[in-house]
């Protein structure tokens, strides 16, 4: 238990920083649209996006990934969903966005799910002119992540999606499940539970909550998730994503209060890992229930390893951290 809030902290930190230096900065100049001329875009149509669906492991379609900027018709969507998908070296399939959860009973909106890829030699700000290499792993990770909804002061079981590979020892991951994002607060609440032994109050949802409802000195336009799936005996994965610019703050008195904060939740970061490999000996496929336990209708596959936790970047970090901007003209809340 001690060596899980110490590793929670190590990623408190590194996000911590990564907050006070996204209110100085902006998280990057915001990349075009995929498919995008720069020009004014209709808004699709409901049966436009219908196209894009994919078939999930149970038989059953599912929406999946798409592009902003609809390439056949150049009409744009009014959310997006990241990175895509097909550029990961760790999993280049679509996802089936709603499958984890349709298997937990639960129904996610479709706007919050958020794509975060990363490739092996791809470099994070911090990479920037200095001598580190980047990423030594690819990974790509699929979480429920949204910021205009008032729900998620409250639901703490999100979706997550989860692919690692590092061909050089050969370690792979490609595991799914309701990961536990902990509690709701703000940041300075998070500090000082991260300062006890208790793992059981975490808070792991930080929010840009109402000013005049925290006296957090911390507290601003900052909004970080931290994810956490354990896979029975087999694994457990840790990621963290954030936006620079929340959509909507917490009311912490009335979580029901929806209070627009005039952003689009598009600027975002991601903190992939550790991960933790407990599978030695035992097989590299199995299946668990949505969350996490032995048995259910959900594959994991776990490389035959025993870690706690591999180097993800050439600093001989078990983390990696990159940013993107996926904000364009057209979008609109919820996103």
């Amino acid at each position: 238990m001690i060596q899980r809030k110490a590793i929670v902290a190590l990623i408190g930190g590194v996000c911590l920083m990564g907050a006070m230096s996204a209110r100085a900065q902006s998280a990057g100049a915001p990349v075009a649209a995929e498919g995008s001329t720069g020009a004014a875009a209709a808004v699709c149509p409901d049966a436009v996006h219908a196209r894009y669906v994919v078939k999930g492991p149970d038989g059953r379609t599912y929406p999946t990934w798409h592009p902003q900027i609809d390439p056949r018709t150049r009409c744009a969507f009014t959310h997006e969903h990241g990175d895509n998908p097909r550029t990961s070296l760790a999993d280049s399939s679509m996802p089936a966005f709603g499958y984890i959860g349709a298997q937990a009973g639960m129904d996610e909106p479709h706007a919050g799910f958020k794509v975060f890829v990363v490739n092996r030699g791809d470099r994070g700000p911090e990479d920037v002119g200095a001598k580190r290499g980047g990423a030594i792993a690819s990974t790509r990770v699929v979480a429920h992540m949204g910021t205009s909804g008032v729900k998620r002061f409250s639901e703490r079981m999100h979706s997550l999606e989860y692919d690692l590979i590092k061909p050089q020892t050969g370690h792979f991951m490609h595991v799914q499940g309701m990961a536990d994002t902990g509690f709701a607060g703000d940041i300075c609440q998070r500090d000082a539970t991260l300062g006890d032994s208790n793992v059981e109050d975490n808070i792991g949802r930080v929010f840009f909550v109402e000013p005049d409802k925290t006296t957090c000195a911390g507290n601003g336009p900052y909004e970080i998730w931290s994810f956490r799936l354990v896979l029975s005996d087999h694994a457990e994965v840790n990621s963290a994503t954030a936006a620079f610019d929340p959509a909507t703050r917490m009311d912490p008195a009335d979580l029901s209060r929806l209070i627009v904060t005039g952003e689009k939740g598009c600027r975002r970061e991601h903190y992939n890992g550790p991960a933790y490999w407990y599978n030695a000996g035992k097989p590299s496929v199995f299946y668990t229930d949505a969350l996490g336990a032995p048995g259910g209708t959900l594959r994991q596959v776990v490389s035959r390893h025993s870690a706690l936790g591999i180097p993800l970047s050439s600093d001989g970090t078990a983390l990696t951290k990159l940013e993107r901007n996926h904000c364009a003209e057209g979008l609109q809340l919820p996103n």
